[in-house]
């Protein structure tokens, strides 16, 4: 059991030391524990493609270690905020207002 679980530890250290993997993970992570499934892959794939912004900028450089913590607070900061424009998208508002735009209406 204790080589098993010494496996599994350094399988989970080599995937997390992918600072994209580890944003995406504690997101999804922060993100199930908010409650909010629908919106955990949403999380999950923000925090993957937008961590190399922080990560790679010229001016404040953040740490590759500072990466799964980047992604948890981005989820915890856009889950209300994703979950919220789910909810209030109407569809047929939406629509209607494409289809007046490509008719040339205002």
């Amino acid at each position: 059991m204790l080589d098993a679980l010494s496996s599994l530890w350094q399988f989970v250290a080599d995937v997390m030391h992918n600072p994209r993997v580890a944003a995406a993970c504690a997101a999804m992570i922060v993100s199930i524990l908010f409650g909010r499934w629908r919106e955990t892959l949403l999380v999950g794939f923000l925090a993957y493609c937008f961590i190399p912004i922080f990560i790679a900028n010229p001016i404040y450089p953040m740490p590759k270690e500072w990466a799964s913590g980047a992604g948890a607070t981005m989820a915890v900061m856009g889950v209300h905020g994703i979950q919220a424009r789910i909810e209030q998208l109407d569809f047929k508002f939406l629509i209607t207002a494409v289809m007046d735009r490509i008719k040339g209406k205002k």
